[in-house]
């Protein structure tokens, strides 16, 4: 539809009708009950494709091609066994013993490699693939080395057993033994000390919410994936008949609230951290929120409809690429081209294709039986908020058009990398019908250890310098002061040696359903200056607008601070490009202001994007068919929605910006 487009020739009338039925054909339903059937055929489907692409990437000794590494992919990993995994759990299902055979050589891969690393996680895949094709003679493998494997299965330690916090690894390690001890081929002892973490340890690490993570006091995506080997874990006990059931149920239910209190209304995983972006971590959520429909609790309808929510953010955000694969991050989908930007270096492509595969099957497995639950709305549909006041410190806002997450809290290990920042870290308008985001996912940005500055750029949250070098801010109190607004009273602290000066400084986010307003109390006279950086989707303008304030707008998002507080903005000339984003370029600008011994005021607006005329978050027919009943009419610049250029003219200028974009929903 692009190409036909990308003449820059209007369309005729006819192909519009048949564009305009395509897209009506494409339409998924938002809500009800066809709509719980769309995200089970979804999962299906998506497993079924990206099994097509990887069966095409697999080699001759069942090891996989990695395009993003451009190599094989690395023996000490797991995608061999989860891809593996899945070929199996696909070709039990279709009766396939071709596709069972694929499987099972990338299995056996894994068991002929001799540095077996990630022992947890494949012992996780392999286990649950025995589990699929042991008592079935139609499938053939290598029962003995298989059987071997597993019966030699143990804990990373045999003399610690799985470890005192919810580090991922140990839940891995503690669904991979109750899975080996299912098959009735290890009975060693050392699982119970996994039984009892699960039943005694875990619940202990949790916040008093109930967040867990990487362990608890952390607030990493991870809570994702440990919330989803929590349900597993549950799903496991519940069939086998033994364990503490009620007692892994009541603190699964914990975890699962925190999360659907903190989920943003399109299905966001609100945490932030270290793979927060990554597709692994909705797939998580999914099956979480699949596995809680289950239990008979009278929260049923918000966990389906929350399961349905975060399917759908997948299918916008992750998706798979042209090629077949699943994109990891947004990046991947948005920028069309393969390289290792936006991911973490160990993320490689079939690793965690692999891992999110496995998940759809099992969050698939769940879903076909749960499809007559009737959808109830998330506490975020509404004018909700959540407080989180113990460790991570966490406050979310809906107010009219407007959700948005903050976070009063910063590491130390992490302080240069804005995945781990202070302040407003997710933000979030309702646009027509769909809510966009009006923050990028934060890209890692480590400091260069010989340019101290560059750890403060792509920030939300004031940062500067004071009289012993600088500082970050780190939260110790977090409040809602009134429906619209969120208050963190901060710590100043050393971003070199991480000690608090003993200085504080009061944070406001005020917003009134259109614009978010940040309100910082004066600082100490020990400050010398700080700055604010913001992040715009093209290069932002520098103006000064009728009452003397400085504006900054790139079409999309307008900064404004009053005039007095700025240090000099037309000096301040340091805009920036950088890639790093889910949507390709995006640019930061940074205001450094001096200490006005007064209150300083940020205020952000948000306007729809130029070429989403109807504003219903996506650029396509619609919009198309506005700007040609349109064309070529005249009038004062910005007259109506179609002279996207604001030139007073809709012309073939206002087309090309409009089929620039065309069949992507918008990304602010």
């Amino acid at each position: 539809m692009v190409q036909d487009m990308s003449d820059n020739r209007p369309l005729n009338g006819k192909f519009a009708v048949l564009v305009l039925l395509f897209c009506f054909l494409n339409f998924s339903f938002p809500s009800g009950v066809k709509a719980q059937y769309d995200s089970t055929d979804y999962l299906i489907n998506l497993i079924d494709s990206a099994k097509d692409y990887w069966l095409g990437q697999q080699q001759p000794s069942g090891n996989f091609y990695d395009e993003v590494d451009k190599k094989l992919s690395p023996d000490d990993h797991y995608g061999h066994t989860h891809l593996g995994a899945v070929f199996i759990w696909m070709g039990v299902r279709e009766g396939n013993s071709d596709l069972v055979d694929r499987g099972v050589k990338a299995i056996e891969y894994y068991l002929a490699t001799p540095n077996k690393g990630h022992q947890p996680f494949n012992q996780l895949a392999i286990s649950w693939a025995y589990s699929l094709i042991a008592n079935n003679n139609k499938y053939k493998f290598n029962k003995n080395t298989w059987e071997s494997y597993l019966k030699n299965s143990s804990v990373m330690s045999k003399q610690e057993g799985c470890k005192k916090y919810t580090n991922n690894w140990n839940l891995v390690e503690a669904v991979a033994g109750k899975q080996i001890t299912m098959t009735g081929l290890n009975y060693d002892k050392v699982w119970d000390r996994c039984d009892s973490f699960m039943v005694d340890v875990v619940p202990g690490t949790l916040t008093k919410d109930g967040l867990g993570g990487d362990p608890g006091t952390w607030p990493l995506s991870y809570h994702a994936f440990s919330t989803a080997l929590v349900a597993r874990y549950l799903r496991l006990v519940a069939q086998k008949g033994d364990g503490d059931y009620s007692r892994i149920k009541d603190y699964f239910l914990r975890m699962v609230d925190t999360q659907l209190n903190l989920m943003a209304p399109d299905g966001d995983f609100a945490f932030f951290g270290r793979s927060s972006e990554q597709s692994f971590v909705l797939m998580s959520m999914a099956y979480s929120f699949e596995i809680a429909s289950t239990l008979g609790t009278d929260k049923a309808g918000q966990y389906k409809k929350a399961a349905y929510l975060v399917i759908e953010r997948f299918k916008r955000y992750h998706g798979l690429n042209e090629r077949g694969f699943v994109n990891i991050v947004p990046k991947m989908r948005y920028k069309g081209e393969l390289n290792r930007d936006g991911l973490d270096s160990y993320a490689h492509l079939s690793v965690y294709n692999g891992l999110t595969l496995l998940l759809a099957a099992w969050t698939y497995e769940v879903s076909v039986n749960t499809k007559g639950i009737s959808f109830r709305d998330i506490p975020s549909e509404s004018n909700f908020f959540y407080l989180e006041e113990s460790g991570p410190g966490f406050a979310v806002l809906r107010y009219g058009n407007l959700w948005f997450l903050v976070s009063g809290s910063s590491y130390n290990y992490y302080n240069r990398d804005v995945r781990y920042d202070f302040g407003l870290i997710r933000a979030k308008k309702k646009v027509g019908t769909v809510w966009l985001d009006i923050l990028p996912v934060r890209p890692l940005i480590l400091a260069d250890k010989d340019d101290p500055n560059r750890s403060y750029k792509y920030s939300l949250a004031p940062r500067g310098f004071y009289n012993g070098g600088p500082f970050v801010l780190v939260g110790n109190k977090l409040k809602i002061v009134s429906p619209g607004a969120v208050e963190v009273v901060a710590n100043l602290v050393d971003r070199n040696t991480f000690r608090d000066t003993g200085m504080t400084v009061s944070v406001v986010y005020i917003t009134d359903g259109d614009t978010i307003e940040m309100r910082v109390s004066r600082f100490p006279d020990m400050v010398r200056n700080y700055y604010v950086s913001f992040l715009f989707r093209e290069k932002p303008i520098r103006k000064r607008d009728g009452y003397g304030n400085v504006v900054l707008t790139d079409g999309k998002v307008a900064i404004s601070l009053s005039e007095n507080l700025v240090l000099d903005y037309l000096t301040n000339s340091d805009i920036q490009s950088f890639s790093n984003s889910e949507s390709g370029t995006i640019f930061w600008d940074r205001f450094e202001l001096p200490n006005p011994n007064k209150d300083v005021i940020v205020r952000v607006s948000f306007e729809a994007p130029l070429s989403d005329l109807n504003s219903d978050g996506k650029v396509d027919i619609f919009d198309y068919n506005i700007l040609i009943s349109n064309f070529g009419k005249t009038g004062s610049p910005g007259w109506i929605p179609a002279d996207i250029n604001k030139d007073g003219k809709v012309d073939i200028f206002d087309y090309s910006v409009l089929v620039e974009g065309f069949g992507r929903d918008i990304v602010y």
